[in-house]
């Protein structure tokens, strides 16, 4: 996983026209995430799951498709993680 390019505006109504246009998406931005911190994001969302529905069937799916998305970093490269995670959806 790489670090997206710095994307660096001289003004902040280009940024704003950018975002408008859908040329700059903040979270497309942002660095990767650590392993800590995708492990900890689906821990998390394992709980809220398994609190909301303990006896519904789909739930390891869900938490199988959020670890997914988060091991291929949904936020900053989303063309990546639909791909490798299409099984899911």
């Amino acid at each position: 996983v790489h670090a997206p390019k710095k994307i660096g505006f001289s003004t902040n109504w280009e940024k704003l026209v950018a975002y408008h246009h859908g040329v700059y998406i903040p979270e497309m931005a942002k660095g990767p995430k650590s392993s800590d911190e995708v492990c900890q994001a689906v821990a998390d969302f394992s709980s809220k799951v398994q609190k909301d529905a303990p006896k519904d069937a789909c739930k390891y799916l869900q938490i199988e498709e959020f670890r997914c998305l988060n091991a291929y970093q949904y936020e900053s490269q989303p063309q990546v993680a639909s791909k490798k995670c299409m099984k899911w959806w």
